[in-house]
Parts: structure tokens; sequence; C-alpha cells
């Protein structure tokens, strides 16, 4: 019998299957439950992340979630604010004893000179940066003993007031001078929430499921997964709180302004889902408000160490590329689709509907800091994607004689398992006593060992091209750029947060200036151009921003992706991601680096293979030389 359980249990984590009928629906939201839930959603992010409790600090994201959705049940249709109050009281004083809305005035101001006299131990959430950094994590979140007051922590024991809805304030200590007990009242929460039911995996459906998972290929598979609408709001909440807390560029997105509304349109249609892909684009919607070409959402789920979910997803395999606000084929068609269709040619709809309509919808569903940016991601998937497997699109083009044609293109490709387009250069070439340099090149010659052995030659060039027009191998691009200066180089402006109050609130970033030491072979005096534009993110505009600030070259291209900082995973059970979790103070964020020469390529130069940046840089200089 426990052999059968866990053949069920782990099928179910490969890929759960269930009929639409037993997904439940909500309704649109009305403005008293609107109001409520936003309620809620503040009250338990400050509760979670910015209250010190011991006791809740060990709860996993599962308990929390259970949490949220008996909270959700209970006060969503409460109508009088007086009783809301109430109810958010009785749910959350287990939590945070002190918690009041009756205080209409905060503590005296004489109240920290007094703190300090007694010199009291006290507790208080760090965040220092937040979620797993992928690679050599650093990132912490854990509750410290203080023993000192400084100015930039909170005062133990002092209430501190927050606005939950218009009209509704709740007050209680970010900091506290004790560490909490299980009470009776926090005993019986933490059992309310242990018999909370996911409502995922029912046994009346077990014969079903098994009989289902057994004879129905993976790929073929429909899911509805999350049935119970509560949950699906935890989730949303839980989500939308980590960027409300979280998110380093949260004033410069200006989502200040609308977060609120944001996270009420995300519950309306979190309830009104039909389906579980329909809810996997209600996150990635509640996501494509930020501007933040480092989030991308993971489409499975982890909810136990025996349960999860893998929601199928698939692209087609053809290559796109855009121009404008164009999007063509760039690469010819296998000859069995169509032969009049090349290169070039353009498209023009999508199963009846006109390109730029298609192109509008799937922006909403793409989370990027700039336009190029988001067509980059249309162009690398997302614009000819399907949740079925073999799922046929008619895509119509326009080719070079103006005739609109249309072929079946079928989505059945494993997004990861599509390989990105090579540059075509290699690592180091001549061209024409000017070398050039692919700093996004990776392959067995893409070395720092490599380009020593050709430094003797590139000392003679008369000029220099690096290519930074993808990601480059830090190992290899740190230690050729140090040769195009004499002095050292100050690396870019990163400082990682430290929080202690909620909702971005006296953030601390402290600044880390590091240099890069010269190397002893120099290429000063030699004229460099860097080819850059939109695939430049992340550590690419940290080592452009140290070109453009070490005055090493001239940029010459279009504008890079607008994104840097270290990414961060956040581990949600359901539906988890990545972003941003520190802060690059150049003020490249949502903009991108400017070339100092601007050049756009065109969909002629595309179609004849040429490449219009690099022949522009090269053009620069050979009229240099001639000066």
């Amino acid at each position: 019998m426990k052999k059968l359980i866990l053949l069920i249990a782990i099928l179910v984590s490969c890929n759960p299957s269930y009929s639409d009928s037993i997904w439940k629906k909500e309704q649109n939201l009305n403005d008293i439950q609107a109001r409520n839930l936003l309620a809620l959603s503040k009250l338990y992010g400050c509760a979670r992340y910015f209250y010190p409790n011991i006791l809740t600090s060990e709860w996993t994201d599962v308990e929390w979630y259970k949490y949220l959705a008996l909270c959700s049940e209970r006060i969503m249709n409460v109508e009088d604010r007086n009783v809301l109050k109430k109810e958010l009281l009785n749910l959350f004083s287990p939590i945070i004893p002190e918690l009041t809305f009756n205080l209409d005035n905060l503590p005296t101001s004489d109240y920290k000179n007094r703190i300090k006299e007694k010199s009291v131990p006290y507790y208080v959430w760090k965040h220092y940066g937040f979620g797993e950094r992928p690679i050599d994590n650093i990132f912490e979140s854990k509750i410290v003993l203080v023993n000192t007051l400084t100015d930039e922590l909170p005062v133990p024991d002092s209430l501190y007031r927050i606005e939950l809805a218009p009209e509704i304030f709740a007050y209680y200590p970010i900091a506290v001078s004790y560490k909490h007990q299980k009470t009776s009242s926090f005993k019986k929460l933490k059992k309310q929430i242990s018999k909370k039911k996911l409502r995922l995996l029912d046994i009346s459906e077990a014969n079903y499921i098994l009989k289902d998972i057994l004879s129905i290929p993976i790929k073929n598979r429909d899911i509805a997964f999350i049935k119970d609408p509560y949950i699906r709001f935890a989730d949303i909440m839980v989500k939308w709180n980590v960027i409300n807390h979280f998110y380093p560029y949260f004033d410069e997105d200006n989502l200040i302004n609308k977060w609120d509304d944001i996270l009420i349109s995300g519950l309306n249609d979190a309830a009104l889902c039909n389906n579980q892909a329909e809810y996997y684009n209600v996150v990635r919607r509640l996501f494509a408000n930020v501007n933040d070409s480092h989030i991308t959402v993971q489409r499975y789920g982890v909810l136990s160490k025996l349960l999860g979910l893998q929601l199928p997803y698939y692209v087609s395999d053809i290559k796109l590329g855009w121009i404008g606000n164009k999007i063509y084929l760039d690469e010819n068609l296998p000859d069995s689709l169509n032969t009049s269709i090349r290169r070039g040619d353009v498209i023009s709809f999508i199963n009846g509907q006109p390109i730029d309509s298609v192109i509008n919808q799937k922006f909403q569903l793409i989370t990027a800091s700039t336009i190029p940016a988001k067509y980059e991601s249309l162009t690398k998937g997302v614009l000819l994607e399907s949740f079925k497997y073999a799922d046929t699109l008619h895509v119509g083009f326009t080719n070079k004689n103006n005739e609109i044609i249309t072929i079946p293109v079928v989505a059945k490709s494993n997004p990861y398992a599509i390989s990105e387009k090579e540059p075509n250069a290699n690592f180091i070439s001549e061209l024409s006593g000017i070398y050039y340099i692919n700093l996004t090149k990776r392959d067995s010659t893409s070395s720092y060992q490599h380009f020593r052995k050709k430094l003797d030659h590139i000392k003679k060039a008369k000029g220099i091209i690096l290519d930074i027009r993808g990601y480059p191998d830090y190992t290899v691009a740190d230690s050729i750029i140090v040769h195009f200066k004499k002095d050292s180089l100050e690396w870019g402006d990163f400082r990682r947060p430290e929080r202690y109050f909620p909702f971005q609130q006296h953030v601390i970033y402290k600044k880390d200036i590091s240099y890069l030491s010269s190397a002893k072979e120099d290429l000063s005096n030699i004229p460099v151009c860097i080819l850059i534009n939109h695939n430049a993110v992340s550590y690419a505009e940290t080592l452009i921003t140290v070109i453009k600030k070490n005055k090493i070259g001239t940029l010459i291209g279009q504008p890079t992706n607008g994104t840097n900082g270290d990414i961060t995973i956040i581990h949600n059970p359901i539906y988890g991601f990545t972003m941003t979790a520190i802060k690059d103070f150049s003020g490249l964020h949502g903009k991108g680096i400017s070339p100092d020469i601007y050049v756009q390529p065109t969909l002629e130069g595309i179609i004849a293979n040429q490449d219009e940046i690099l022949e522009a840089a090269k053009k620069y200089i050979d009229d240099i030389q001639q000066l």
C-alpha cells in the first residue's frame, strides 16, 4: 500500500491532471471585497517580514498560504469597517499580540531616549538582500538580537502606524524587547492552519487521477491544480508583498502610485480563472507591471516533498527577429512548410488577428525593463507559445512581393531545448587592420589565454572593436578590459540593501567601491569601439558602464537592456520567480546605456546578412585614421 501511495504522489508531482469541472471559479470582486483583501495583504506583509516573532519565522511557505486562505475566507465579505478591524485583530493578534487599530497618536517623542537609558536588547528582522542568489548566496533574512539603539533601526516596543486601506490604520511594533512564547491563541491558530486543506488532490478523485496519469501521455494532459480560490488569493498576495517590500527599483518604476490597484486587479483575475494556464498568465500579468528583465516566472510548484506541479508549456522552433515594431522570420523555413516565405518576411497576423493586436496582448504577459526587451522576449518564444502540445497557430507572413502567405506553425518544442543563435564571428578576428573581439562568444577559443596569444598582433592594430551585444563571460571580459587603461578601473556603483522597516522605508544602501587592477600590456593608445544593443543586460551593462565611466572607447549601436543588479530566486510553492535584488546606482534602470553613435539596423541589411552596427564601427575607426 505504501508503494502505491508513493507512486501516485510522484506521478502527480511530475504533472497532475484534473478535469476543468473541479476548478472553482469566483465572481468579480466588489469594492468591499477588494478593500478587505488589500488590508489583509498589507498586514500579512508586515506580520511575516517585519514583526520579529520567532515562532512564525519558522513557518513554511505552505503554512503562510494556508493562513492567508483562512484569513481571506473570514474577512472577504465583511462590509462594516469596524467589524473588519475586529476580525483582523482576532486573526493577527496570536502573531502580533501588540496589534491595535485604536490609537490616534504615536508614542511621545521622549520614548526613544528612555529606551536608550535602559539599553534594552531587542529583536528585529534584518533583511540583507532577499531570497537566494543563484551562485554564492549572500542574501539573508533573519531575526537578530540588537543590543544598542541606533537611528537606522526601529525603536523597540514602539508602535508604528501603517495604512492598510483607505481610512483603515493599524499600529504595531517593528521591534520588540522580548522573545515570543506559544500562547493558547497561537496554538489554536496553528491547529486551524494544519487542518486547512489545500484542496489540490481529493481522495474521491484518486482512482480517476491514477487511471488518467497512467493512460494519457504527459504532453497531452490538461491541468487544473489550485481549486481553492483563497489559495490563489494567497499566492497573489505573497508575490505582491515581495515586490512591495523588497524590489529595489520600486520607486523608479513608479509602483508606489499604482501597486495597490495592481494587487486588486491580480486578485480579481485570480478569482475568474478557469484553469491552471489562465492562472499562470494572471501571475505573469501581475509582474508585467514591474520593469525588471530579471523577472522570470517558473512553471512549476512544490507544495511538499511528494506533491508538486509542472505546467506544460511549448513554443515553436522557428527563429524570429524584430526591428522597430516588425517581427520577421530570421531563418528560412524547411521546404516542407513553404518555399515562398524567406528570411526577412514579416508577420502580419496570427490566427486571423492583426499582429499589432497580438503584440499588445502579449506585452501584458512580459516583464521587461524597456520596450526593446519586451520585443526580445516575444521573439524568443512568447509570441508563438502554447500550453497545449502540438497546438497549431496559423501565421500570416508578408513576403517581398507584398503577398500574404499563411502557414501552420506548431508549438511542440521545449523552450529550454531551443538553442540561442550563436554569433557567426570568431572570438578574435582581424578585419583590415582592425581587431574584432566578440566578448559574447562562448567556445573553446573564447578565453583570456587566447587573447594573450594574439596580444602582440593586437598592439599593432589601427583600432579595436569589442562586441558586447549579449552576455559576456566575466572571467574573460574582466581580464581583457583592464588592458585599455593605464590605471586601475573603478567598478560600478552597486549597493546591497539592508531592510528593517516595511514598505521600502529607511532602506540602508552601503556603497562598496571596488577596482580592477591594470594590466602590464597597455592598449590605451589604440582607438576602441564597443558594440552595444538591447541584448546587453545585467553584467554586460556593468561592463559597459565601467568602459564608459573610464572613457575606454566609443559606444556604437543601440541602448542596452536597462536591467542590472544581482538576481535572486524567490521559492514560492506555486510558480516561484526570479527578480533583481540589489541596486545599481548608475541610473541605467529602465533606460539602458545610450550609445555615443546610434545605429539603427535595417531589414534590408538583415536580409543581406550585413552587420550594420559593426560596419559603422569599422568606418568610425577608418575615419579616425584619416584625420
